[in-house]
C-alpha cells in the first residue's frame, strides 16, 4: 500500500481556505447577534418612548375621568365624563359625556347629559339640565333644569334655573335670568335684570338693561333700550322708554342731528299715509 500526498502547495491552499471560511461563518453569526440586539434595544427604547412617566392615572370604566377631591364619587352607570377638580361632578350617577373642569363644576349634576362647564362654580347647582354650554366664574351656576343654554363669562346666566335656548355672552349678560328663553345677550351686563322675559336680543353694553319681563325687544348698541320694561320694541342707540310697547326707535335727538334714508324721496305709495319726522 502507498499512502497518499499532497504537495505542500495544496495543503496549505486547503487549510487556508477551511481557515476563512470559519472566519466568515463566524463574522455572519456576530452580526445577526449585533443586528438581533440592536433590533431588541430599538423596541425596548421605542415602547419607553411613548409610554407615560410617571402613568397616566384618573381613568375608571366607561371611559370616565375624574381628577380631583370627590370627583365623580357617586358615578354608576354614566360613561364618557371627564371632572378635573374639587367636586366637580362628585353626584353624577348615569349623567354621561359632560366635561366639568374647575373646581365646584357640574357639582350638583345626577343625570344631566352632554354639558361643559368650565371655571369655578360654573353650572355648580345643574342636576337634569342638558346641553348646556358654562364658561366663566359662576356661569349658569343656578341652572337646574334648564337647557341648551350658552353662558360665557363670569356670572353669565348665574341665577338661570329652567330657561332655555338662552345665549348670554360677557359679564353678567342675563345675570338675574329664571325661567326666561330664547334670549340673545352679548355684552356686559346686557339683558342684566331679565328674570322671565323671552325672544329678547340685545347687544351693547347694558342693553335692555332694565327689562324683567318683557318679550320680543330688540336693543342695538351701548345702552340701547335700557328703560325699556314693555314688548315688542326695536331700539338702536336710544335708551328707549319705561313701560312703552310697539316702539322703533332709532338714534337719539341731539346726538344724531341728520337722517338718510334711501328709497324714499320721490316715491308715491297709493293710499299711503304721511310720516312725520321729528
Amino acid at each position: 500500500e502507498r499512502a497518499l500526498t499532497f504537495p505542500v502547495s495544496t495543503v496549505h491552499f486547503w487549510s487556508a481556505a477551511f481557515l476563512l471560511v470559519r472566519r466568515r461563518l463566524a463574522w455572519k453569526n456576530q452580526t445577526m447577534k449585533t443586528n438581533s440586539l440592536i433590533l431588541l434595544s430599538c423596541l425596548a427604547l421605542s415602547a419607553t418612548a411613548l409610554a407615560v412617566d410617571p402613568p397616566a392615572d384618573g381613568g375608571y370604566p366607561n371611559q370616565n375621568t375624574a381628577e380631583g377631591t370627590e370627583a365623580l364619587l357617586e358615578l354608576t352607570t354614566g360613561a364618557d365624563n371627564t371632572a378635573l377638580g374639587y367636586v366637580a361632578l362628585s353626584h353624577t350617577t348615569t349623567g354621561y359625556q359632560n366635561t366639568a373642569v374647575g373646581s365646584s363644576t357640574l357639582a350638583a349634576n345626577t343625570t344631566g347629559a352632554l354639558n361643559v362647564a368650565v371655571g369655578y362654580a360654573a353650572l355648580q347647582n345643574n342636576t337634569i339640565g342638558s346641553n348646556n354650554i358654562a364658561v366663566g366664574l359662576a356661569a349658569l351656576q343656578n341652572n337646574t333644569s334648564g337647557f341648551s343654554n350658552i353662558g360665557v363669562g363670569p356670572s353669565a346666566l348665574q341665577l338661570n334655573s329652567s330657561g332655555v335656548f338662552n345665549t348670554a355672552l360677557g359679564l353678567q349678560a342675563l345675570g338675574f335670568n329664571t325661567a326666561g328663553s330664547n334670549n340673545v345677550a352679548i355684552g356686559q351686563e346686557a339683558m342684566i335684570s331679565n328674570q322671565t322675559g323671552s325672544v329678547n336680543t340685545a347687544v351693547g353694553i347694558g342693553a335692555l338693561g332694565a327689562n324683567t319681563q318683557g318679550n320680543n325687544n330688540i336693543g342695538l348698541g351701548n345702552g340701547a333700550g335700557k328703560s325699556c320694561t314693555g314688548d315688542n320694541n326695536i331700539v338702536i342707540g336710544h335708551p328707549g322708554h319705561v313701560g312703552k310697547s310697539g316702539q322703533i326707535i332709532i338714534g337719539t335727538r341731539k346726538v344724531q342731528t341728520s337722517a338718510m334714508v334711501a328709497g324714499i324721496n320721490g316715491v308715491t305709495v297709493p293710499g299711503g299715509v304721511g310720516v312725520v319726522v321729528d
